[in-house]
């Protein structure tokens, strides 16, 4: 019996493009789902962020505002039905928490977990090109997604940070606000 040797050949380095599209079909199920869930989350956001836009314009509207016993009512009013952040403040201060713990930790740790990385460690991709091309669209994506909340929380908040009501600086909103939500999320992201 004869077998024949045949010397290997030279394999490329897979193109980016390729990487990513395979991490796309690997993890497209969870960052959908988080995507949906966060549309849901931004529709509710704005929905509340207008109801309190114009329970302020109402507020602001009441001529003569500090002597009229009406307009401190709607004043009191008002303070107690939207000052008060209530379920949301404390759940958007985890939010970075839970996407960091459910996009950013099975990344890596599924294909080491499972024994993967044996296998995809040695198919021409090269460690640090296939971790690179894992951890960077996702935390890209997560990044935007989070920003985009973040502003919409800024924006929903607006009249009270306006009048005093809510500080900019206020542990329950700075790090739920603006572009620290992406700083936030970045660090649970890597956790």
């Amino acid at each position: 019996m004869t077998t024949l040797a045949v010397a290997p050949t030279e394999v490329g380095e897979v193109p980016w493009r390729q990487l990513v599209w395979v991490v796309w079909r690997r993890y497209r199920p969870v960052l959908m789902g988080l995507a949906v869930f966060l549309i849901a989350l931004s529709i509710y956001l704005w929905i509340t962020g207008e109801q309190l836009r114009s329970a302020y314009s109402a507020v602001a509207a009441c001529k003569p505002p500090a002597q009229s016993s009406t307009c401190q009512y709607q004043w009191n009013d008002f303070l107690n039905k939207h000052g008060d952040p209530s379920f949301l403040g404390p759940f958007l201060l985890l939010l970075p928490g839970i996407v960091g713990g459910f996009i950013g930790a099975p990344l890596l740790g599924r294909e080491l977990e499972t024994g993967v990385f044996r296998y995809s460690w040695t198919q021409g991709v090269g460690r640090m090109r296939l971790a690179v091309a894992l951890i960077v669209p996702a935390a890209v994506v997560v990044s935007v997604i989070m920003l985009g909340l973040g502003l919409l929380e800024k924006w929903s908040a607006k009249p009270l940070l306006d009048n005093g009501i809510r500080q900019r600086l206020e542990p329950s909103f700075f790090p739920t606000a603006g572009p620290a939500v992406i700083g936030w999320t970045l660090v649970a992201f890597t956790g």
